[in-house]
């Protein structure tokens, strides 16, 4: 049962990073369960920033916080009558794919947008003290083009050089952007998310093959100036170092920061960056060496996805061993070595985030709200709910 959503998953954040995965079906299913048929696309690229409540929290921290910000994104796109996906990547980077039928005025359809995106940052920074930043990238008529909306996205996050008139931290692409005609065959998100996969399991030959090929002499790479070139890799190791930190590691003991930026003042040519960057992987891959509790880690990382997608059922340990074929004790003291916490208290932990952003929506009762994060008994619901943020639902929702 869990074979076809993952394979959605892996679809469509390859349709959405420009990848090669293609499910067994061929697209057209997937095109008809999610919606995409003549439809008009539109990416927001999501940053969170690394300070204040989110500074030095824990990798488990991390999961909690992504999930709570895909749940706000989602819910106020549903408001604003608008289609979405979300779909985090490497740690602080997340997407958020938004369309609409292509007999809906494009004009409109961008509007939407933008402030949808400019709400986004507000409601975040509002209920959940998280900082966000935006990249928006230009729309689009064809599902097959959403690739090339996420690398404007980001690019016009990376450089932060359009803000939207109404919304500082909301970036916008536009095509006089490019300060480099090669950067047109130059895709890095592609590229980003193909080295986080690859370091994440320390798998050299992987990471090596995903730089060999993005760096190819006919992906326009060779043309980047020193400049380009060297924002590029300072983009990389900071994805690199969130990828390495959910891993419990932490890159700037092996790699210092300092040293990195004086070495790629340094860089010339894009074979001197290749030769660089290769230099780099093959030294966090030997350095940080795969082991047993790799494994162990990725069995918990399932299991977090896990509680994320089904928290509204009444799920057990026993039903999550069974998915990974393990027993349920055995389960139990993994989840709690790498988490620090019982399987029990972190399903609770998810509910009550959903269940805080259901009570700011002000639109469900407290009993609709219980039984969609998975609890029959109302009276025990507001009793965790209390006991978690120091409010009943009422008190929250006045508050």
């Amino acid at each position: 049962m869990q074979y076809e959503p993952y394979l959605e998953r892996e679809w469509v954040k390859s349709a959405l990073t420009g990848g090669t995965f293609s499910p067994p079906t061929g697209p057209y299913r997937m095109l008809d369960r999610l919606g995409w048929k003549g439809a008009q696309f539109m990416m927001l690229a999501l940053e969170i920033k690394r300070q204040g409540r989110t500074e030095g929290i824990s990798a488990r921290d991390w999961h909690l916080f992504r999930f709570a910000v895909g749940n706000t994104v989602e819910e106020l796109a549903r408001q604003d009558g608008l289609r979405s996906y979300f779909l985090e990547l490497h740690s602080h980077h997340m997407t958020l794919l938004l369309y609409k039928p292509l007999s809906w005025p494009a004009e409109a359809f961008r509007s939407e947008v933008l402030a949808l995106a400019g709400r986004i940052i507000e409601s975040v920074d509002r209920y959940l003290q998280v900082k966000l930043r935006i990249g928006a990238g230009l729309r689009k008529d064809d599902w097959t083009a959403i690739a090339d909306s996420t690398e404007e996205a980001f690019q016009a996050l990376a450089e932060r050089r359009e803000p939207d008139a109404n919304h500082p931290c909301v970036y916008v692409y536009t095509e006089a952007g490019f300060r480099h005609p090669a950067a047109r065959n130059v895709r890095p998100v592609r590229f980003f998310q193909e080295m986080a996969d690859a370091v994440r399991t320390f798998d050299e030959p992987r990471a090596l093959l995903a730089l060999e090929d993005f760096a190819s002499s006919d992906s326009g790479v060779a043309q980047l100036s020193p400049g380009e070139l060297a924002a590029l890799g300072t983009q990389l190791i900071a994805i690199l170092s969130f990828t390495l930190y959910d891993s419990g590691h932490k890159l700037d003991d092996e790699l210092p920061p300092a040293d990195l930026s004086k070495e790629l003042g340094l860089i010339e040519n894009a074979q001197q960056w290749k030769a660089w960057v290769a230099e780099k992987v093959k030294r966090i891959c030997r350095r940080f060496t795969p082991n047993e509790n790799l494994k162990h880690k990725e069995t918990v990382e399932f299991i977090i996805q896990y509680i994320h997608e089904h928290y509204a059922e009444n799920i057990h340990l026993q039903d999550v061993a069974d998915q990974v074929y393990i027993s349920k004790n055995y389960l139990s003291t993994l989840f709690r070595q790498f988490t620090g916490e019982t399987f029990g208290d972190y399903l609770t932990r998810v509910r009550m985030e959903k269940a805080k952003s259901m009570v700011l929506e002000k639109k469900l009762l407290i009993a609709e709200i219980a039984e969609r994060v998975g609890y029959r008994n109302v009276p025990y619901f507001t009793t965790l709910f209390k006991k978690h943020t120091g409010r009943s639902p009422t008190e929250f929702y006045r508050a």
